[in-house]
């Protein structure tokens, strides 16, 4: 798995962290319903933790290309990084929509601190 941990640091997620939550494991009780972003990433780090899958997660790894494996039923995902490849029995696809910031053509951002 590749995960990417930028954000913006004083958003606050959408969502209440009880759609966000995993089944067997709840976020502690003196958090906000809002979470920011360090709280998700300390939720999921423990989920980590607890379940010992720490070793299945590549950081900061771009990957370059995911296809699927022909010869393999059911079908398998070749997922290319930086790193090498790796063989999946399943892929998400997170594509990050707010990870590059767009901005109009015709403002002067040097106009703005």
């Amino acid at each position: 798995a590749v995960v990417s941990t930028q954000s913006t640091g004083n958003l606050r997620t959408n969502l209440p962290k009880q759609l966000m939550t995993f089944r067997d494991l709840s976020y502690d009780k003196d958090i906000p319903t809002f979470l920011t972003h360090g709280q998700v990433m300390t939720y999921l780090e423990r989920y980590s933790e607890k379940f010992s899958i720490g070793n299945l997660i590549e950081f900061n790894t771009p990957v370059t290309s995911v296809k699927p494996e022909p010869s393999s039923d059911p079908v398998k995902w070749v997922v290319s990084t930086s790193k090498g490849q790796k063989i999946y029995d399943a892929v998400a696809v997170c594509s990050g929509s707010f990870n590059s910031p767009r901005y109009p053509d015709d403002i002067d951002l040097n106009r703005y601190s």
